[in-house]
């Protein structure tokens, strides 16, 4: 059996803001299959039909402050746990169905073993980002940064013809962005 920890963290406010320190997540954006614009958390790749459900993004340990400084809501975090994620693992086989994730091998190519880049230092591999939102009557705008490992990894063919291997490694990523978010009101109308 497995025991986890899904989140436990303690929270302190200082003045008008709130300091978390625990195991965590910090979902920036929504969550949708693929994870367009949710880019800090790394999610749950491993849940299927049978498997009880549990939440997707999965939970860091860290530090994150939330508050409000002149009108702006900041939200800043230092997530520095880089074991979280449950994709495949050493012993594991890849053996991928989409054409675009088979890295150039053919359909019905045997499947691979897998092997897996360590992300186990817990500085070098913190994610770090910082998050400003402001409202201007009906539209809030936000400006994000982010760095440290990319939550998806890249794979790469190692090994050569003799003894193939698919390679997840989590490449630095450095990310900048901007929303602008606003209603166009309203619809009515009666059905036909």
């Amino acid at each position: 059996f497995r025991v986890e920890i899904d989140r436990a963290t303690l929270t302190r406010r200082i003045g008008a803001g709130a300091l978390t320190i625990g195991k965590q997540t910090v979902p920036w954006g929504v969550l949708d299959g693929v994870q367009i614009t949710d880019r800090f958390d790394a999610v749950r790749r491993r849940d299927f039909v049978l498997t009880d459900v549990r939440p997707q993004r999965l939970s860091r340990w860290g530090v994150r402050w939330r508050g409000y400084v002149r009108g702006i809501n900041v939200d800043a975090a230092v997530l520095t746990d880089p074991t979280a994620s449950q994709l495949a693992g050493l012993g594991d086989a890849f053996e991928p169905l989409a054409p675009r994730f088979r890295g150039g091998l053919p359909a019905g190519a045997p499947a691979l073993p897998v092997l897996v880049a360590e992300r186990d230092n817990y500085l070098e591999d913190a994610t770090l980002g910082v998050r400003l939102k402001r409202r201007f009557g009906n539209l809030e705008a936000s400006l994000l940064t982010l760095y440290g490992p990319d939550t998806d990894p890249a794979l790469y063919l190692t090994g050569g013809a003799s003894a193939p291997a698919v390679l997840l490694d989590y490449p630095t990523r450095r990310l900048h962005g901007a929303t602008l978010e606003g209603s166009a009101g309203g619809a009515s109308g009666s059905p036909a």
